[in-house]
């Protein structure tokens, strides 16, 4: 009999994991957040949080504003495709209550510039959290990165931007040359490890009808970090299916089932009128023979004679050589045609793969994105001249407008791929971007979206 409890049932419409208050922390999570600190208090760097979807830039967010200093004035902005820089600018003079309609941009940046100089004079210090950076639109991240660095040191803005990798690739424009010529910082935030993923289980378990009797067993926590890599969205997405499965099973199992008691008692029925029957059949067998049977008349026999056998004569039937089989002559192998790329063709560089190749390979793999740029002529000068053998291209659409991806390889592993970036060619590596790993299936995802 299982000790679990249907009440529990209830969880597959509420995850244990749907609760951003509870934020599960490593000794990795902790370091990243003392030195987040640290940055921005002691710092006029600009500072990236760098990770991809589903890593928990949000909850890391989310902790630095939880656990900021007292003489802190901070901000957390999240970030949208449609976000201005007016609309941007506006939201960040309403924590000042400053009325700002139907100014500028210049005459709203100047006026947050004042009020940012009076904060300091006040000895607090102003913090600005962005999440989803890289979704803003270039010139409302350009007044960002303008807000960060540029302008009297007292009127700038302590700026931290959370955001997926590729918004090294869009630093890399032209438009960007500030950032480019700049001392900047960036951080990772490390996967979990097979211990930590275990450990961040039982943290969401505890305290629910799951903590002592749920489907997460050696195996099943092997199988969970491989397909995660670590990464808390795809944990939280694993697990919680894995839980929906296993609460059926469990609320399965106990449907009622039918008395042994009351099974025994009619059978006990059915062996007794069984008996009298049998009795009955056996003094009195007239009871169970018909009350007037109905003579069946006799059938005369009628004698069968054997068929006639007449005999036949068989003519003989001369054989003949077998027909000689003509062998079909061998079909012409079909000349596959390779299209070519269009892209790499305008690059000048035909031999560059194409985003079909990218859709063959294995979703399981791993390839470097080193960079991604709306131009397509700084796109072409920082490709150069570099052997292109293993080089992807391809053109998508980003904020609206066109964006030419450069992938790096295929590798069978993360492990292989973070290897290969120290073995990229100098020039990608000294461009100003910052090559990063990248899953295959993720990039497949993002050409198969409709547009």
């Amino acid at each position: 009999m299982s000790n679990f409890e249907p009440s529990a049932f209830s969880l597959l419409a509420s995850s244990p994991f749907a609760h951003p208050a509870r934020f599960f922390t490593t000794p990795e999570l902790t370091q990243r957040l003392s030195l987040i600190r640290h940055l921005l208090q002691n710092s006029e760097q600009l500072l990236f949080v760098l990770a991809e979807s589903g890593c928990g830039k949000t909850s890391l967010l989310q902790q630095l504003l939880n656990g900021a200093p007292e003489n802190w004035w901070v901000y957390a902005l999240s970030c949208t495709p449609a976000l201005s820089p007016e609309a941007m600018l506006a939201q960040l003079l309403t924590q000042f209550n400053v009325k700002h309609e139907g100014k500028s941009v210049v005459e709203l940046q100047t006026i947050l510039r004042r009020h940012l100089a009076n904060t300091l004079l006040n000895h607090q210090l102003p913090i600005l959290l962005v999440d989803d950076a890289h979704l803003l639109p270039l010139a409302s991240l350009k007044v960002l990165v303008e807000l960060a660095l540029l302008g009297e040191p007292q009127s700038r803005l302590r700026i931290a931007l959370f955001c997926e990798p590729q918004i090294t690739s869009i630093l890399a424009a032209p438009e960007f040359q500030l950032v480019q010529k700049t001392l900047i910082h960036t951080l990772d935030i490390p996967p979990l490890s097979q211990t930590q993923v275990r450990e961040y289980l039982h943290f969401h378990l505890e305290g629910t009808s799951l903590a002592n009797h749920h489907p997460f067993d050696m195996e099943t926590l092997r199988v969970l970090y491989r397909e995660s890599e670590g990464v808390f969205g795809k944990i939280n997405q694993l697990a919680q299916q894995r839980i929906n499965n296993f609460l059926q099973q469990q609320v399965g199992e106990q449907l009622p089932q039918p008395s042994i008691k009351r099974s025994l008692l009619l059978l006990g029925m059915a062996s007794v009128l069984a008996g009298s029957a049998l009795l009955a059949y056996t003094y009195s067998p007239e009871m169970f023979a018909p009350q007037n049977p109905t003579p069946k008349p006799e059938q005369p026999i009628i004698p069968v004679l054997p068929p006639e056998v007449k005999e036949v004569k068989t003519a003989v039937v001369e054989k003949l050589p077998p027909k000689p089989v003509e062998k079909p002559a061998p079909a012409e192998k079909p000349v596959e045609k390779v299209e070519a790329n269009p892209l790499a063709v305008l690059l000048g560089k035909p031999e560059l793969k194409s985003s079909e190749w990218l859709l063959a390979q294995s979703p399981q793999a791993y390839t470097i994105q080193v960079m991604g740029l709306h131009d397509l002529q700084a796109f072409k000068k920082l490709l150069g001249t570099e052997n292109s053998a293993n080089m992807i291209v391809f053109k998508t659409e980003y904020q609206k407008k066109e964006w030419y991806v450069l992938l790096f390889g295929i590798y069978p592993t993360q492990e292989q791929a973070t290897a290969a970036l120290n073995t990229l060619p100098e020039s990608f590596r000294m461009s100003g971007t910052q090559p990063w790993v990248r899953n295959v299936a993720g990039v497949q995802q993002s050409l198969l979206k409709p547009r």
